[in-house]
C-alpha cells in the first residue's frame, strides 16, 4: 500500500482502510466499470470475503470515499471564512493530508460524479460577488464552483506544477479580474 496512508479515521478498521484507499488508487487510472472486486482486494492485500464484511459493491466504496473527503471539507469550512487567503491554503492543506483521495476524485474517472456530489452537499457563499437574486443566481454560482474545481483538478492533473503559494495567488487573481472592461 502507499506511504501517504490515510490514518486520520480512527473510526475505520485497518481492512475497510485499505480497500478505500486500493479504489482510489485504482479509481485514478481507470473507470469503476474496469475494477473489479478481485482486483481491488488483490491490491489492499484482503480476501474478497473481507470486502464484502464492509461493502456490497463498487458503488458504495465510492461513495464512502467521496463522503469522507466532503465530511473534511465541510468541517475545514467551518473553521476558515472564505473571505481571506487561509481558505485557499485550507482547501490545498486538504490535498497535502488526503492525496490518494485527491487524485482519484479529481482525477479523469472519478470527477464528474464527485463534483456533483460536491455541489450538493458544500454550502457555497460566493465572497464579494454581486449575485443577482433571480432566476440567474443558478449559473453565477455553477460557473464559479465549477471553476475552481476544474482548476484544482488541473492543477493536481500536471503534478502540482505550482506550489501552493503559487496557485493560491493565481486563484485570487482570476477571483478579482473584471470581465466586463
Amino acid at each position: 500500500m502507499s506511504e501517504n496512508r490515510i490514518t486520520n479515521q480512527p473510526h475505520q478498521s485497518p481492512a475497510r482502510q485499505a480497500l478505500i484507499e486500493a479504489f482510489c488508487l485504482l479509481y485514478r487510472d481507470k473507470p469503476m466499470e474496469q475494477i473489479s472486486i478481485r482486483e481491488l482486494t488483490a491490491r489492499a492485500g484482503y480476501h474478497r470475503c473481507t470486502f464484502y464484511q464492509y461493502f456490497d459493491n463498487l458503488e458504495e466504496v465510492r461513495d464512502a470515499t467521496e463522503l469522507f473527503f466532503l465530511e473534511i471539507l465541510i468541517e475545514k469550512r467551518k473553521k476558515i471564512s472564505v473571505h481571506d487567503n487561509n481558505f485557499l491554503s485550507t482547501i490545498l492543506s486538504i490535498y497535502n493530508d488526503y492525496p490518494i483521495y485527491m487524485n482519484a476524485l479529481y482525477g479523469n474517472y472519478g470527477f464528474i460524479h464527485f463534483t456533483d456530489r460536491l455541489k450538493a452537499m458544500v454550502p457555497l457563499d460566493l465572497p464579494n460577488m454581486e449575485i443577482p437574486d433571480n432566476h440567474l443566481k443558478d449559473y453565477y454560482i455553477e460557473f464559479y464552483l465549477s471553476g475552481i474545481t476544474s482548476l484544482v483538478r488541473l492543477w493536481i492533473n500536471r503534478g502540482r506544477d505550482l506550489t501552493n503559494n503559487e496557485f493560491i495567488h493565481l486563484m485570487m487573481t482570476l477571483h478579482h479580474i473584471d470581465f466586463n472592461k
